[in-house]
């Protein structure tokens, strides 16, 4: 039994993210449907009488699954988005100082925060040692305040922002999903996180190869760009969720009103803080390349 534990130890340790599927050549388990979504969602309040962040959990424990979600209105002059890591972060040639989206969280007082690019770690020839070290090389576009910090890769997604304001002078955010991100609409943002690929365009679920099931991060937007969805989907613990597919996660997005959706780094990266509490258990999570913040102004 211990050299098993050991074995499984080692084999976590020499895997990068897990982005794409612990098994990228499985077939996709056929299941119903009714599995893996509730009669209705309802989602209730994060802090009580701000309805600017909202969230909604499910269990499933005979297929097993179990996600959340949180629904932003980002019209909302009560919302502020944190993203990490900023232009004083950067060590050197693409390397940034890095930190888990837990610990930012409790650093910047924040009321949600994720995990969000995909990352390589800083070559080290023990590499239990780069999988835990707080230096990372974000993969693709990262873009905070209107400083291209990390180059765009043209077959991945991203997520891009602006902050504007009403005819009312109300702060409220411009949010985009963006397929390529070398789209040249994005330089119109001041802000943006790569993310892997569009699951769900014009309303339509994209096609891919592979259909396994994993952790998941992945984040929707409503035709009218109103609210923004997040969904966090467990898979480090099979037994009690085994994780979604991307057909799966565009097919919840569909029925949560959304047109657009996109994947970011799932896997053992997967995290959700809420509140302060980590909602995706994980018994090896990395240190993360980036994350997104969300603080709920007073």
């Amino acid at each position: 039994m211990k050299k098993f534990a050991f074995c499984a130890v080692l084999l976590l340790l020499f895997t990068s993210c897990a982005s794409i599927g612990r098994f990228a050549f499985e077939p996709q388990i056929d299941v119903h449907e009714e599995s893996y979504f509730p009669e209705e969602f309802v989602f209730t309040d994060v802090k009580e009488g701000k309805e600017c962040l909202k969230q909604f959990h499910f269990s499933n424990r005979s297929f097993p699954v179990r996600y959340h979600i949180v629904k932003i209105d980002l019209k909302s002059p009560l919302i502020e988005f944190v993203f990490f890591p900023d232009s004083d972060d950067m060590e050197c040639d693409s390397y940034y100082k890095s930190m888990r989206t837990k610990k930012l969280a409790e650093k910047q007082k924040l009321d949600l925060a994720i995990n969000f690019s995909p990352f390589e770690n800083e070559p080290n020839f023990f590499h239990f040692k780069s999988f835990y070290c707080s230096t990372k090389k974000i993969i693709g576009l990262h873009k905070v305040n209107g400083k291209l910090l990390s180059s765009p890769e043209k077959k991945y997604c991203a997520l891009a922002f602006n902050e504007k304001k009403d005819a009312e002078e109300n702060t409220f955010y411009d949010v985009r999903i963006f397929a390529s991100q070398t789209d040249s609409e994005i330089k119109n943002y001041s802000s943006a996180l790569g993310g892997f690929f569009v699951i769900l365009k014009d309303g339509v679920k994209q096609d891919f190869a592979a259909a396994t099931h994993d952790s998941r991060m992945a984040v929707g937007l409503d035709s009218e760009r109103r609210f923004m969805y997040i969904l966090a989907v467990e898979g480090e613990f099979p037994r009690e969720s085994s994780g979604l597919s991307y057909q799966e996660c565009a097919e919840i997005f569909l029925r949560l009103g959304c047109t657009d959706a996109m994947q970011a780094d799932g896997g053992s990266s997967t995290q959700m803080i809420l509140n302060g509490k980590s909602l995706v258990p994980s018994p090896y999570t990395p240190i993360q390349g980036s994350s997104l913040g969300l603080r709920i102004r007073k």
